[in-house]
């Protein structure tokens, strides 16, 4: 396992909390309370310790790298070329071709190389928050670790964002956690999720299994996909026999057998 946590407890916000999360997979993070999920986040990353139990964690601090919600937090230059240069030079990292490995990760963003000589607080919300990550990818984190890394973003972006994640754990093997309340982007790419109400662990579930549990993470106000509400509506109303699945067209196909 990553990263494990051991009856761990942060004042009021996290309580008795264990869990251990598995390296080359994706975990996502729901809460009814995001500054919860955020603060889970903070301690993984140990920039909180909690009050009681333990966090396990095999990683050396430059193995782990952690993008914030509020992205301009973590930039201190005045250029996005010194943002991305700065923490390889902090941590020493010998790259045989430095400014080519710069261009590289503002591409993997999908940010073009003239923003380079940007100032990364003039950017927009969403620039900043490509920027923020490329930063983090240019280190070559082990274990990377999101604050709602959708907020600021469009639908296109989320989509490359969602694409990005998936090759970082399915070709380089990353360990990704993600807080995000955003339904459509922890359902479609997750390997589990776990959710957070009044500090505890509520349910912990992969997501193509849950339909069965789509009525309590309602009732205890967890948001779902809309095409799994629908789902699990037409199987309890009209009792059609339809299974799991997050994708429109492979829904609408499912459903032209029961039109007539």
């Amino acid at each position: 396992m990553a990263i494990k946590l051991k009856n761990v407890s942060y004042l009021k916000e996290i309580k008795n909390m264990t869990y251990s999360f598995e390296e080359g997979l994706i975990t996502s993070i729901m809460s009814t309370s995001t500054s919860t999920s955020t603060l889970l986040t903070y301690l993984l990353v140990g920039l909180e310790e909690p009050v009681s139990g333990k966090i396990e964690n095999t990683y050396m601090q430059n193995e782990i790298g952690y993008v914030f919600k509020y992205p301009n937090q973590q930039f201190f230059n005045m250029s996005v070329h010194d943002e991305i240069a700065f923490g390889l030079k902090k941590y020493n990292r010998k790259i045989d071709n430095l400014e080519e490995h710069i261009k590289q990760a503002l591409r993997l963003v999908n940010l073009p190389v003239d923003y380079l000589y940007k100032n990364p607080f003039d950017l927009s919300s969403g620039e900043q928050e490509k920027v923020a990550l490329a930063t983090i990818l240019a280190l070559n984190p082990k274990v990377i670790i999101l604050d709602e890394p959708t907020i600021y973003l469009d639908a296109s972006s989320v989509n490359k964002l969602k694409k990005l994640l998936l090759k970082l754990k399915n070709e380089y093997h990353k360990t990704i956690i993600i807080a995000s309340n955003d339904v459509n982007l922890v359902y479609e790419i997750s390997d589990n999720i776990l959710f957070l109400k009044n500090g505890k662990i509520s349910y912990k579930m992969q997501p193509k299994i849950n339909m069965e549990n789509i009525d309590k993470l309602l009732k205890d106000g967890f948001s779902v996909p809309k095409i799994l509400e629908f789902i699990n509506l037409a199987v309890q109303k009209k009792k059609i026999k339809l299974k799991y699945t997050i994708d429109i067209e492979q829904l609408v196909k499912r459903l032209q057998k029961y039109v007539k």
